[in-house]
């Protein structure tokens, strides 16, 4: 026979054991969802870094330059050089050699080619310096300006030579490189807005945006020249890669009909 104060005693601890139950089921509940949630992020972010991982081999694989490519490239900075050192003598070099560390990986490949330069230029270093201030002064950012009127007005071929000169004026902007591709690529010249894609990609960029359009770029070129399963494959793992892509990828006309993509999902 229980007695008041027993029964009280019973009830207290069937409360205190109720209580303490309870605050045990979610306690250990906070921790399961905790622990799903951690390991959720710790998958999405194991399969970003594979995605990443993957886009940066089918960067080399894709857009590592072919012989053809490599001696139009040479071609393009020789070229440029000889144009460039004409302008303000020693000064040029400056731009030619920073050009040079962005068109070519190899040291010693980067070495002969500003050799080259600066041996044919170097007759005419004292003599050419002379008294520009009755000119417009160019500079990159006007250059890319001009590029973008021409684009918008449909000159492909002027826009590109535009982007040109911006790319000379500052050769490690990697957007300067994309805009110059896309105006290349515009204007029917494939092999060269290949090449301008590979220095941009190369270069990189901390922008999201510019690395998404560098993306898209690298996906029409390669659709452009016929390339359509290495250009889709290319765009859905840079998708993979960058989550941030496929919302303006779903909003390029231009990519869907030139890749003949469906619809990207």
């Amino acid at each position: 026979m229980t007695t008041p104060a027993t029964e009280e005693k019973r009830k207290k601890f069937e409360l205190i054991n109720m209580f303490v139950t309870t605050i045990s089921v979610i306690v250990m509940g906070s921790i399961n969802i905790y622990v799903t949630y951690s390991q959720n992020n710790d998958r999405l972010e194991f399969d970003r870094q594979n995605a990443q991982s993957i886009l940066s081999m089918q960067n080399k694989e894709l857009f590592s330059k072919d012989t053809e490519a490599v001696k139009q490239s040479e071609l393009d900075f020789l070229k440029m050089g000889y144009e460039e050192c004409q302008k303000d003598g020693e000064l040029s070099f400056k731009r030619i050699q920073a050009y040079a560390d962005v068109m070519f990986t190899i040291a010693e490949k980067r070495d002969m080619m500003v050799a080259r330069v600066r041996g044919a230029c170097s007759v005419n270093v004292k003599t050419t310096t002379r008294d520009n201030s009755a000119s417009p002064v160019n500079n990159a950012e006007s250059y890319r300006k001009s590029g973008v009127a021409f684009l918008q007005n449909k000159q492909f071929t002027e826009a590109a030579d535009a982007f040109i000169n911006a790319t000379q004026m500052t050769p490690v902007d990697a957007s300067l490189w994309n805009q110059r591709a896309y105006a290349q690529y515009r204007s029917g010249s494939y092999a060269d807005a290949m090449n301008s894609i590979s220095v941009a990609i190369r270069i990189g960029s901390n922008e999201e945006r510019v690395n998404n359009l560098m993306a898209i770029n690298a996906a029409k070129i390669l659709c452009a020249q016929g390339r359509i399963n290495d250009g889709n494959n290319y765009i859905k793992q840079a998708i993979n890669a960058m989550p941030g892509l496929i919302a303006t990828a779903q909003k390029d006309g231009e990519l869907i009909t030139v890749c003949q993509l469906s619809l990207l999902k």
